[in-house]
């Protein structure tokens, strides 16, 4: 996998040069859009000779510059996981998933859930499918919102956040000291603090 920085602008034509690279392809290979995770970065999943053929394509269009191998240990996101998607078909759909009672948006579809039924299929298609990180959060930009926690092992989502939209306040929750400080304004209901 590799994470390619995308020039101004491109973000459209990279994801139209893909679907062509999935024709030219040599035989074998695959390379597909794992990631959208924003108007600069996408990454790309596959083969490993493949996604450096992608990769090669997208450069030598001008449409993305430097391309990041990611320390990773398998091809996330894209149709090789369909096995790993099929193993965990039976348990999503034995799963009752219950209405969610807030907006809970779909980083398959970058959309909120329509409803309950929809969740065990858009988990499965997440496994092989693009992440449309970009989407999600301008779907949320989109409907007012410009104050994020991120809760993970690293900083990379909220990095995102913050450089897509500077003047949002983004907060990252990543380690246990982190954990704790957001618990103890959580009951002391003190968001602001949170974000200092």
């Amino acid at each position: 996998m590799r994470a390619l920085m995308i020039n101004n602008g491109h973000l459209e034509d990279v994801e139209a040069l893909m679907s062509k690279v999935a024709v030219i392809i040599p035989e074998g290979e695959i390379a597909e859009i794992a990631n959208i995770n924003s108007r600069s970065q996408v990454v790309i999943s596959g083969s490993a000779k493949g996604v450096d053929y992608a990769c090669s394509i997208i450069q030598t269009k001008g449409y993305a510059g430097r391309a990041l191998p990611l320390p990773v240990s398998a091809p996330f996101h894209c149709s090789l996981m369909v096995p790993a998607a099929e193993q965990l078909r039976p348990a999503l759909e034995a799963t009752q998933f219950r209405e969610p009672s807030i907006e809970v948006i779909s980083n398959y579809t970058g959309r909120p859930f329509e409803n309950s039924s929809h969740i065990g299929l858009h988990l499965y298609n997440q496994i092989s499918k693009t992440v449309q990180w970009q989407r999600s959060i301008q779907y949320a930009r989109d409907d007012f919102v410009d104050e994020w926690i991120s809760i993970g092992p690293s900083k990379v989502l909220s990095n995102l956040i913050r450089k897509e939209y500077p003047v949002d306040k983004v907060r990252c929750v990543s380690t246990v000291k982190d954990l704790e400080i957001f618990g103890q304004c959580l009951k002391d209901d003190k968001w602001d603090s949170y974000y200092m």
